[in-house]
This record gives C-alpha cells, structure tokens and sequence, in this order.
C-alpha cells in the first residue's frame, strides 16, 4: 500500500484543519475516530490538536483518536500496544534503558580517567551531560560514531583529531560500558520501539489511518513514519 500523503498550506491552523477534516471524513460513524491514530511532535501539539477537535465538535460528545507524541515523548510510552505477532515478540525483549543520571555519571568517571589532570569532578559531570546529548543525537540520526574519523581526513584539522580522540570516549568505551550495565540508550530504545511498532503495523494494518505532521519532525524519523500512512 501506498501512503497518502495530504499537505496543509502553512498559513492555515494546523490543528484545526486536521481536526475538522477528520470529522468530516468519520462524520457517518464518528465513533471510528478512536480507530485513528495520530502521530504528533511533541505532548504540546497533541494538546493542542485535542482542543481543536473539541473547537470542531462544538460541544457534541467525541470520542478522540489516540494521539501519540513522538518527539519528546518518555520511551515507555512506545511500548507496543498488544496483538503483536508471533514474528515480532523478540520487540519484547529489548534491553532496559539505561537512567539518564547513571549515564551521565559513568561518562563523567570515564571523561576523568582519559584526562585527570586537567578535568575536575564538576567539569567532568558536565561534559558528559554533553556527550550523553550527543549520543542521543546521532542515535536518532541512525548515525554510526566510529564512522567520525571519516568526515575529516588526516591531513586537516589537527584539533579535530583531538577532538575524536577525546570522542573514543563514547565510540568505542561507552558500548563496552552498557554492555556490561546489561542496558541501552534511551534514544536507541526509543527508536528500536519505533521500528518495532511500524514492522507491527505493516504486518497488522489497524484497517485506519494513521496520521503525522511532518514538519518538525526529525527526518529520519519521518521517514520511518511514512512507511505507517
């Protein structure tokens, strides 16, 4: 199946737009807009797009679509919901998410151990809130950081080879290091949830739309998205 992908001019609402088209598609049996699923950026816009479509009810009982925020949404919230396939129960046993103060205060003792003289506990502790940003950064891109070295070539830029000196850190010792923590990124989990519910729904098609705004969203997650229209 091919996905329908429908734009809205930028000078128009949004929200209010997608509301008011969806009742009118499920104005015969407006009961089927709890089948919908909606895919916005942020808890925000899934507020937002929830006053609109009390704007566009005008005070008749409505029954919402299920609106999920996926760009800061906590990873325990993509868990999948049930019927999964018997093909997809691996999805079940991913690794836990490793907490986010843990993880800054490990890159903060391994930030210490590759430069103790000029590194102290506070300054430590704050490069690695740095470091754990960027690992969620590039994981969300579906970027590989032992490929660093190839964006500059030897021969250019002698602080930059510094620099991936220094990123060693969470190229080739933080892997070992939740390894061993038996755990996994949040922004890695967060997006294998994701793939995990898009294979389901591929293989599961929920028989309604599934609907997403895409400006904002991060692209590569747009194009996995894409896949669920």
């Amino acid at each position: 199946m091919q996905p329908n992908v429908l734009n809205i001019p930028p000078e128009y609402i949004f929200v209010d737009c997608l509301a008011r088209h969806l009742v009118q598609t499920y104005s015969a049996d407006l009961s089927r807009l709890g089948d919908v699923t909606i895919l916005t950026t942020t808890r925000r816009a899934a507020r937002a797009l929830q006053h609109a479509f009390l704007r566009e009810a005008r005070g008749v009982p409505l029954l919402l679509p299920r609106m999920r925020p996926i760009g800061d949404v906590d990873e325990d919230e993509l868990l999948l919901e049930g019927g999964l396939s018997e093909d997809l129960q691996h999805a079940l046993n991913l690794p836990p998410a490793i907490d986010p103060l843990r993880r800054q205060l490990l890159l903060g003792q391994l930030i210490l151990k590759k430069d103790p003289e000029n590194q102290d506990i506070a300054k430590a502790v704050g490069l690695a809130l740095e470091l754990a940003r960027l690992l969620d950064q590039t994981q969300t891109e579906g970027q590989d950081l032992k490929d660093l070295w190839k964006i500059v070539p030897d021969e250019y830029a002698t602080h930059w080879q510094v620099t991936l000196e220094f990123l060693k850190i969470i190229s080739e010792v933080w892997p070992q290091i939740l390894e061993a923590e038996g755990a996994i990124d949040p922004a890695k989990r967060r997006d294998l949830l994701l793939r995990h519910q898009i294979e389901e729904w591929s293989y599961s098609p929920k028989g309604a739309d599934i609907c997403c705004r895409f400006n904002r969203i991060h692209s590569r997650n747009c194009s996995i998205i894409k896949a669920c229209f």
